[in-house]
């Protein structure tokens, strides 16, 4: 799980307490409607949308199983909102992983790891997969700040 979605839940939840207090035992009276919408917004909309982010990405890594593709040992956590989703035509997953780019591929590149799919396209930094209907994408991306490992699943065009 991501840590700056861990911060700003923790941020939420302090904020909703924070206007919980200062609404109901302090009883503000000045700016008593913005304290109101704060309290409202952070607790109906913010911390049930990074509770739901936060499941999601802590599960990420069991959706990807369920294609069939092994997720890389080297997985450190789910990066965003990019934790593959329930529709088969179009689902993205977004990783930070340890190892090196070419571990990765290499790793993806074993029949073994890759269940059922087979390899239609082979780059350096890149593999595109085929099963059945749908096309997965894998690529992996290294910056100065991490290395982050991307797959896009799809249907084929006909």
């Amino acid at each position: 799980m991501e840590r700056s979605i861990i911060i700003l839940l923790v941020g939420a939840v302090g904020l909703a307490v924070l206007t919980c207090y200062l609404l109901y035992i302090r009883r503000v009276s000045s700016f008593r409607s913005h304290v109101a919408a704060t309290f409202v917004s952070c607790t109906f909309v913010a911390i049930p949308l990074f509770v739901v982010v936060l499941a999601r990405q802590h599960l990420a890594t069991d959706r990807l199983a369920e294609t069939g593709i092994v997720p890389h040992p080297s997985i450190e956590e789910s990066v965003g909102v990019a934790t593959g989703s329930d529709n088969p035509d179009a689902s993205f997953w977004a990783f930070r992983v340890g190892a090196p780019p070419e571990e990765i591929m290499d790793f993806y590149r074993a029949q073994r790891n890759r269940r059922g799919w087979i390899v239609v396209g082979d780059g350096k930094d890149g593999l595109v997969l085929e099963k059945g209907e749908r096309r997965m994408s894998i690529a992996v991306h290294e910056d100065q700040r991490a290395k982050k490992l991307f797959f896009h699943m799809t249907r084929k065009r006909k």
